[in-house]
């Protein structure tokens, strides 16, 4: 018989698969600063930003992407989002998507967040947990008055209140109604006259909303729902939403006619049954991490979910407020 040798006893075993590299977590954080850094200011991020970040490093796009996604997910409760960009005129290049940050928390920790940032934390933050209890470390004393600013949470009032308008008019809203509408909320519409609450007249609020991707011109005279609004709500959502605004008043007529120009902007969305109204609102979400009112919003899925069940509007409020009809001071 032959003598059995080493190389003959490992070539009977099964091949190892080579370790799946992972990303060092000093690149997936350099890009998510870079991520949050541009989201915060209103810019772009497309595909070549998340690149520059890890310069020099033989990374591919999907796997950066991934790893990148995942912190997001699990740290912030945020995830990004590819929004297509509409071609230039006469070209003939496909557009490279853009990309947007939104939430992606479940409504419960919403929830939370906006009790934290609406009261102090020694209201709803007892210290008679044990110290096994994971939430044993989270701190009596209210949050701290640098991080974010009313400016946030009227203009994240504001800006729902015009997504709504929006939708309620079949995804358009002329610019002379929007002109108006802002003005009746305590708006100025004369140059070099601001709202004390947001610093900016009426040409500023709507800069700023085509600039976040809230609204975009439809027509040289009207504007229509822009990607980031798109992107960040889905119908079921902005039905619960509509019925919050609505109240008691939201009757069965009232419930149908929503139902019926929800799904004129959102063209052949499911809407089982009708989502309870009571949802709850862009605003305050993430306000307490001192996040813009572009950051703050809930992303359609997840909301639509909790239409169907999961919130039981128990939210605490937000900027929306400001928009009633009684204005804000100027």
């Amino acid at each position: 018989m032959a003598r059995r040798t080493r190389n003959d006893d490992d070539a009977e075993l099964p091949a190892a698969k080579a370790p799946r590299r992972s990303l060092q977590p000093e690149m997936v954080a350099r890009v998510i600063r870079m991520v949050l850094s541009r989201e915060l200011r209103g810019q772009v991020i497309r595909r070549e930003h998340l690149l520059q970040a890890v310069s020099g490093s033989r990374v591919g796009f999907d796997a950066l992407l991934n790893s990148v996604q995942d912190e997001l997910a699990e740290v912030y409760g945020m995830k990004l989002v590819a929004v297509d960009v509409e071609p230039a005129p006469q070209s003939k290049n496909r557009p490279k998507p853009k990309y947007i940050v939104v939430n992606i928390l479940a409504p419960a920790a919403r929830s939370v967040l906006g009790q934290l940032w609406h009261r102090r934390t020694g209201k709803i933050t007892g210290h008679n947990r044990t110290f096994s209890d994971p939430r044993f470390l989270v701190p009596r004393h209210g949050r701290s008055g640098v991080v974010g600013s009313s400016h946030d949470s009227v203009f994240g009032g504001v800006a729902f209140a015009v997504i709504v308008l929006i939708v309620v008019g079949e995804n358009h809203l002329s610019e002379q109604d929007l002109h108006a509408r802002l003005q009746q909320w305590g708006i100025p519409r004369a140059e070099n006259s601001v709202n004390s609450n947001l610093g900016m007249g009426v040409s500023g609020v709507v800069a700023e909303l085509e600039k976040l991707g809230y609204i975009q011109k439809d027509t040289p005279q009207s504007y229509k729902l822009g990607d980031r609004s798109m992107a960040e709500f889905g119908p079921k959502s902005m039905f619960a939403a509509i019925g919050s605004i609505y109240g008691t008043a939201f009757g069965p007529q009232e419930r149908e006619r929503a139902l019926v120009t929800v799904s004129r902007v959102w063209p052949g969305a499911a809407m089982p049954g009708a989502a309870m109204p009571g949802a709850a609102m862009p605003g305050a979400a993430m306000q307490g991490a001192g996040m813009p009112p572009h950051m703050m919003s809930e992303t359609g899925n997840d909301v639509d979910a909790a239409a169907e069940g999961e919130s039981g509007g128990d939210s605490e409020p937000n900027g929306v407020a400001a928009t009633g009809s009684g204005g804000m001071d100027a």
